[in-house]
């Protein structure tokens, strides 16, 4: 008896459709993971040094997985993904996301105009404080000179009162003839 493993065309090949699924669902979960480090990278203007950008990389190297995964979950060999049933399905996707790992959107240029923007918003908040500021001082020199007329107003009402008070005695009312 040889010790050659059977070829494709053999009957002991186990072709089942669940090992078809398990070995698809391991593809979709390397791909998912690496799909899941590339947004979360652009998203916050990391640089995508490190990442496969091809298949061989993205197979046979596990340098690129962040945190704690199960990496027997998702291991698989490139024939795997070379069958005809992976490779329909996630060729496209996969490629893509190299596409985007090689040739990364222009972040400087993104950063830089954010950061014009944001000087740009400073400075309209600097003169809106200032003339918050001026307005303030202008409502609080308004406000006390009403409250010196409201003052001086009442202190001229008491008087008249008063002197309306002492003469009402004095002065008789006469009807005109």
């Amino acid at each position: 008896m040889s010790n050659k493993r059977p070829n494709k065309g053999h009957k002991n090949v186990d072709t089942s459709e669940e090992k078809k699924a398990a070995a698809s669902a391991r593809i979709e979960r390397r791909i998912s993971i690496l799909e899941d480090i590339v947004s979360e990278r652009v998203a916050s203007f990391v640089s995508l040094e490190g990442l496969p950008k091809k298949l061989k990389e993205f197979t046979d190297s596990n340098d690129w997985i962040v945190g704690d995964v199960d990496l027997e979950s998702m291991t698989f060999g490139r024939g795997t993904y070379y069958q005809k049933w992976n490779k329909d399905k996630f060729e496209k996707r996969l490629n893509d996301l190299f596409e985007r790992i090689k040739n990364p959107k222009k972040v400087d240029d993104e950063v830089n105009e954010l950061n014009d923007r944001l000087e740009q918003l400073e400075r309209e908040n600097m003169n809106l404080m200032e003339a918050n500021l001026r307005l303030d001082r202008k409502l609080s020199r308004e406000v006390k000179l009403l409250k010196k007329q409201l003052e001086a107003s009442k202190e001229a009402n008491r008087r008249l009162q008063e002197q309306l008070n002492r003469k009402a005695d004095v002065v008789p009312f006469n009807k005109p003839r």
